[in-house]
């Protein structure tokens, strides 16, 4: 069985975009990238032999499904079987959410995951101006950015009402989630969107960028919840008029 966590052509399609969206990124020094084309020039053709020899595909995403369901040369049946929570961590996400009122009056926006242009660490500045002008006491919380704060406020430049946290254990989140008004998840590419999940578990509306893993998991929602990729003052607009 070959399992996804995220298929590799999608993420090598995104990568190719990346450079045309964000040209200046770092490219790393000279003599250390032929390595890092040979890794991943390995790391495509073993998971080009994991789809084709295998004799089933476990894939969290319809979308994954329908990627390889268009290639004649992969012919293992696939199902599609989205991540989850368990019981006990749903419950204590829930258990510990404020009510509707009071995180309404707290106008938090929150953000779980890694500081990276593919979660979009470049879009959030954008985003945060569009919703002060709308609300500007809103407060922003992300939570592990992996890095440390200086490179996210480098990123934001010089607005107020921030609070990063590099990390945090999984029991310390439903404490950290309570309290939030509205999530936002400008990703690019995902597997799934494990943290999408764990907002909406905490009773947080959360919209996201239409893409891969946040259109499996909101489609019941996309009107209200997913926006187009990249399109900021769409994605900001939906978290104000939460707000609002």
């Amino acid at each position: 069985v070959a399992r996804s966590v995220g298929l590799y052509r999608l993420y090598d399609r995104f990568a190719r975009e990346a450079r045309i969206l964000w040209p200046n990124q770092p490219k790393g020094r000279w003599f250390g990238r032929p390595f890092h084309r040979w890794r991943e020039w390995r790391s495509w053709q073993d998971s080009e032999k994991s789809v084709r020899s295998c004799d089933l595909l476990n894939l969290p995403s319809e979308d994954e499904r329908l990627e390889l369901a268009r290639d004649a040369a992969v012919r293992a049946p696939a199902i599609v079987q989205p991540y989850g929570l368990t019981e006990e961590f749903r419950e204590a996400l829930l258990r510990s959410a404020a009510s509707p009122a009071e995180r309404l009056r707290a106008k938090t926006v929150c953000f779980i995951g890694m500081w990276i242009p593919r979660k979009g660490s470049y879009d959030w500045a954008k985003i945060i101006a569009a919703i002060r002008r709308d609300h500007p006491s809103a407060q922003f919380l992300f939570l592990g950015t992996m890095f440390d704060e200086s490179v996210v406020r480098a990123d934001l430049g010089s607005f107020g009402g921030i609070t990063v946290r590099t990390t945090f254990s999984e029991a310390a989140l439903p404490g950290l989630l309570a309290g939030c008004s509205v999530g936002l998840f400008p990703s690019y590419i995902e597997g799934f969107g494990l943290a999408l999940l764990e907002q909406l578990a905490a009773g947080l509306p959360t919209v996201a960028y239409d893409v891969t893993g946040p259109r499996q998991i909101l489609h019941p929602q996309r009107d209200r919840l997913l926006t187009p990729v990249g399109e900021t003052a769409a994605i900001a607009a939906r978290a104000s008029g939460i707000l609002a």
